[in-house]
């Protein structure tokens, strides 16, 4: 969890974070990194910003989909959210 411990001064992050857990990737099984991470938001406040709205990452590989949310925008403190259009851009995430 030290690759977190820089981020303790932040307000609001926004990263690709390459984390799965089921509080924000529906679609994926909970990985030890996704663990440690859900575990340093609570115990610092943190939220995952926005409503879920499906994965922001996909690829195909031998015919198959592959699918995750692994880019996030997560913050603490007071919020005044605003809906705010995102387009996918057909990159690998």
């Amino acid at each position: 969890m030290e690759w977190l411990e820089s981020l303790n001064k932040a307000d609001c992050l926004v990263g690709d974070w390459n984390t799965h857990n089921q509080a924000w990737d529906l679609l994926n099984e909970d990985d030890t990194r996704g663990k440690d991470m859900e575990k340093w938001m609570v115990e610092r406040g943190f939220e995952i910003g926005g409503e879920y709205d499906g994965p922001t990452w996909e690829r195909i590989v031998n015919g198959r989909r592959q699918q995750s949310r692994i880019d996030l925008f997560i913050s603490r403190g007071p919020k005044n959210w605003q809906k705010v259009k995102s387009d996918k851009f057909l990159s690998d995430h």
